[in-house]
C-alpha cells in the first residue's frame, strides 16, 4: 500500500496489515441472518399484498411491501457485497508517530491517531491468530482495526508506544 499521501514527511511505517477477507466480509453474519428472515417475511407480505390488490382492486397494496423487500435484499445480501467491495480499500498501519486506518467504499478516507494519545486498547480474538483491535485515545476517540491476522505484533508496538501509560486491565 502506498502511504505517501497520508503520512507526514519523514514518517516511517513500522507495521502494516489488511483485514482477512472472509472475516471482514462475514463479520456481519448476524445482521445478514436477520436480513434473510426479514426478507422472507417481506416476500410473504408481497404475495399477500398482491392477492389483496387483485381481490379488492387496490393496486397500492401490491406496491406497499416493495421498499421493504428491497431493504431485506440489502440487509441479507447487499451488506456482504458492500463489505467485499470495501475490503479492497481497507488497510492499517502503525508508523513511528501514528496509527492509521484507511477505509471506505467509493472514496477511501484515512483516520489517524497519534501514538502518544493512545490511552488503552482491547484485542478481541476470533481465533488464535485473528482478532479485532479497538484502540482508544481518551474517552472520545477510538479506531477499530477489524479482522487482523497476527495482531500480537500490533499490540506489542502499541504497548511500546504507550510506555508507562500502559496499564493492565483487571477483570472483576
Amino acid at each position: 500500500m502506498n502511504w505517501g499521501e497520508i503520512l507526514d514527511s519523514g514518517e516511517q511505517v513500522v507495521w502494516e496489515a489488511r483485514p482477512a477477507p472472509r472475516c471482514f466480509v462475514f463479520r456481519q453474519w448476524r445482521q445478514a441472518l436477520f436480513g434473510a428472515v426479514f426478507l422472507l417475511l417481506c416476500l410473504v407480505w408481497l404475495a399477500w399484498g398482491g392477492a389483496v390488490a387483485r381481490a379488492h382492486d387496490a393496486p397500492w397494496a401490491a406496491w406497499l411491501p416493495l421498499p421493504f423487500v428491497l431493504l431485506g435484499v440489502y440487509l441479507s445480501v447487499g451488506r456482504l457485497v458492500v463489505a467485499r467491495l470495501e475490503w479492497n480499500n481497507v488497510a492499517f498501519a502503525i508508523t513511528d508517530r501514528h496509527l492509521v486506518v484507511r477505509r471506505g467504499l467509493l472514496r477511501p478516507v484515512a483516520q489517524r491517531l497519534a501514538l502518544q494519545e493512545v490511552t488503552y486498547f482491547r484485542l478481541v480474538l476470533h481465533a488464535e491468530e485473528l482478532g479485532n483491535l479497538h484502540v482508544h485515545a481518551g474517552d472520545t476517540r477510538s479506531l477499530l482495526l477489524p479482522c487482523i491476522e497476527y495482531p500480537r505484533k500490533a499490540t506489542q508496538l502499541l504497548e511500546e508506544a504507550m510506555g508507562d501509560r500502559a496499564r493492565p486491565v483487571v477483570a472483576e
